[in-house]
Order: structure tokens, then C-alpha cells, then sequence
């Protein structure tokens, strides 16, 4: 158990936080292209010119 004694420093705790930050999608992730094949199939309709800003 005296193993598990020991405090990871701020600066590598930071690190640490930063890599394994999730990147939380906007609400209208689901209508991406890839998402709608995901959910609908292959035959997604396409979004006129524009549409998408990237």
C-alpha cells in the first residue's frame, strides 16, 4: 500500500487533464454526413452548397 502514497505534481496533473479532456461534440453533430449514415444508412440526401462551414 505504501505504493500508492505518493501526490502526482501540479504541472503533470495539468498534463494529464489536458490528455484526457473529452472533445464534446456541438448538439448538431448528428446531422454530419457520417453521423446520418450511421443512424439513417448510406443514402443520406446532400446539404445544399454551403451548409457545412468548416
Amino acid at each position: 500500500m505504501a505504493a500508492l502514497d505518493f501526490e502526482i505534481p501540479a504541472d503533470a496533473r495539468q498534463l494529464l487533464d489536458e490528455a484526457s479532456a473529452l472533445t464534446l461534440p456541438g448538439p448538431y453533430a448528428l446531422f454530419h454526413p457520417a453521423a446520418q449514415a450511421e443512424l439513417i444508412g448510406p443514402n443520406v440526401g446532400d446539404k445544399p452548397a454551403g451548409y457545412w462551414v468548416s
